[in-house]
């Protein structure tokens, strides 16, 4: 009834899911997290040109905050004072 012809995707290794596997040339491109540097110890990042839902973000003891959304990187700059 069922012959040993029928195509069976590969399982993905990682998943465990069935579906084709992509090479590693085949993965989207992924653009590095940017670092900006601020000013104030309060930042708003709403993801620039992709877009996000805005966040405010507080410069934490290391001098740097990263947004949830887009890990974009906020280093308070040398110069600035730290609230």
């Amino acid at each position: 009834m069922f012959g040993g012809n029928r195509y069976h995707p590969p399982i993905h290794p990682v998943n465990g899911l069935r579906g084709r596997i992509m090479e590693q040339s085949q993965t989207p491109a992924q653009t590095p997290a940017q670092t900006e540097y601020v000013d104030t110890a309060t930042v708003a990042c709403d993801g620039g040109a992709l877009g996000h839902p805005k966040v405010y973000l507080n410069i934490g003891s290391d001098g740097q905050a990263v947004c949830p959304y887009c890990s974009r990187r906020y280093v308070l700059a040398e110069n600035a004072q730290q609230a």
